[in-house]
């Protein structure tokens, strides 16, 4: 069945309540009736082009996720390869972060030595809390949205090939 022939909505036929139907891939073989694409070059970079037919980059070669587990499978590389990048990254930071504040906490303990007792407290105690303060995560988060937006997280759009119209309010 074409999508724009698609009910968001249809009667549950248990309840009779409205329900939302899910497009799910096509029975039997467990593929997508159009893959999810993905472009690789030799070095493992990867391009999302914005359609199946998307003309192919010089050096980069076609994938094709068509199903499920080929799309978990690869967001959990990507996961892996995001995490990996953002730990160097955030290591590299730490390491810039920490020689900066020895500096400024030398400077500081200098000049605290000039403070009433009270203004010594106080240093000590942010000084204390910066310390304890909850840094980031590096949850990468990458997704394939085929898998994880549907109706309520997405917005609608209007598609040339799906006929899928935005929705007002």
């Amino acid at each position: 069945m074409p999508l724009r022939r698609w009910d968001e909505v249809k009667p549950c036929p248990t309840c009779k309540k409205p329900s939302q139907q899910i497009l799910l891939p096509s029975e039997g073989r467990g593929e997508f009736t159009v893959p999810v694409v993905i472009h690789v070059d030799a070095k493992g970079n990867y391009r999302f082009p914005g359609s199946p037919d998307a003309k192919l980059p010089p050096g980069f070669e076609k994938r094709e996720l068509k199903t499920i587990r080929d799309i978990e499978h690869f967001e959990h590389q990507m996961n892996a390869k995001l995490r990996s990048d953002s730990d160097r990254h955030h290591e590299n930071e730490t390491q810039a972060f920490a020689q900066i504040q020895s500096r400024l906490r030398s400077e500081l303990r200098t000049a605290m030595q000039r403070m009433s007792p009270l203004g010594r407290d106080f240093a000590e105690m942010a000084m204390k809390m910066n310390d304890e303060r909850k840094r980031k995560s590096n949850d990468c988060g990458f997704h394939v949205e085929i898998l994880h937006f549907n109706q309520s997280n997405r917005e609608a759009q209007r598609d040339a090939s799906t006929d899928w119209k935005r929705r007002h309010s």
